[in-house]
């Protein structure tokens, strides 16, 4: 009986890192945010993701960045105050595909018709 619990853990241990091997590894990547066709196609990946037909990018330090803020909706017309934060995401390469991987809940979204350029270090 002993002889089959190490036997047994191997052999979990070993389809775990099989499956770890498959997934490919998630690179930082950047977006060109000047252009204006791929600030349109990040929009139109990020909109259901968000759950909003329009929405706006927040400032960003470079025209290459590698975080996208989507701003909260504006204050209605009764509205002065909101604790409402932006959305973020990181932008970064995977098995090939652009993705926005969102902050709070770590869920990829893939960026069709953009081109990401990995980051160097």
């Amino acid at each position: 009986m002993r002889r089959l619990i190490p036997a047994g853990l191997l052999c979990a241990l070993g389809l775990v890192g099989c499956q770890t091997l498959a997934a490919g590894k998630a690179v930082p990547a950047s977006v060109d945010m000047s252009d204006p066709q791929t600030v349109s196609r990040l929009k139109a990946a990020l909109a259901p993701v968000i759950g909003r037909a329009n929405i706006e990018f927040g400032p960003s330090a470079a025209a290459q960045t590698t975080l996208l803020g989507v701003l909260p909706p504006p204050l209605g017309p009764l509205e002065t105050h909101s604790t409402a934060v932006p959305t973020i995401f990181d932008v970064v390469l995977k098995d090939g595909k652009c993705l926005a991987v969102r902050h709070d809940t770590r869920a990829e979204t893939e960026l069709k018709g953009v081109t990401c350029r990995p980051v160097q270090d």
